[in-house]
């Protein structure tokens, strides 16, 4: 092989090389992205999150699950995406779902918002569905709003909203049309 061959092969390499090179880094200088703003209000978010809270005489009160959650801090209050909470009693445990919940941390309040259902399981069941629910953990009560369906093993009854006081075992509801059946 002859001496200009090979240095002609190897120049055309290195030209190649050196083009490759250059187009690359006018590639990634020109792909730009936005960058991420954070809002100046968010001081911690968790993912994965698993939240249980003890009654004062030590038994679980309630927990909640969501894959994830953003705390506020000037307004003090945590969004929860997608909560499962699990209310235990001594005779009867409920359960909560939504699409997205509020947890005011000064007023201890849950707000529950958008497909939200919440029942009672096991003996003399309890279903109520409802766009927006509130519960008052300091005192055990549940507030259905906006429209409420609640549903029992002989049962239908919608109402405009409806207060379950969870301690008490006491339920009302205003504005109501039942369907009872055998």
């Amino acid at each position: 092989m002859k001496l200009t061959t090979i240095i002609l092969v190897l120049l055309s390499g290195i030209v190649a090389i050196a083009v490759g090179w250059v187009y690359q880094s006018r590639i990634q200088h020109t792909e730009s992205r936005a960058e991420l703003e954070i809002p100046l209000d968010i001081d911690y978010y968790l993912s994965g999150v698993t939240y249980r809270v003890m009654s004062k005489t030590g038994n679980l009160d309630y927990d909640l699950k969501s894959p994830y959650l953003v705390h506020y801090k000037h307004e003090d209050l945590s969004r929860i995406e997608t909560p499962l909470m699990n209310i235990y009693r001594k005779d009867q445990h409920w359960h909560i779902q939504a699409r997205v919940a509020e947890l005011l941390h000064q007023s201890d309040t849950f707000n529950l918002i958008d497909n939200v259902i919440f029942e009672r399981k096991g003996k003399n069941p309890i279903t109520m569905n409802t766009a927006l629910l509130s519960f008052d953990i300091d005192n055990d009560i549940v507030t259905g709003q906006n429209g409420v369906q609640v549903i029992s093993d002989n049962a239908r009854i919608d109402a405009d909203s409806a207060i379950f006081n969870l301690d008490k075992n006491i339920y009302s509801m205003s504005k109501t049309i039942a369907v009872y059946t055998k």
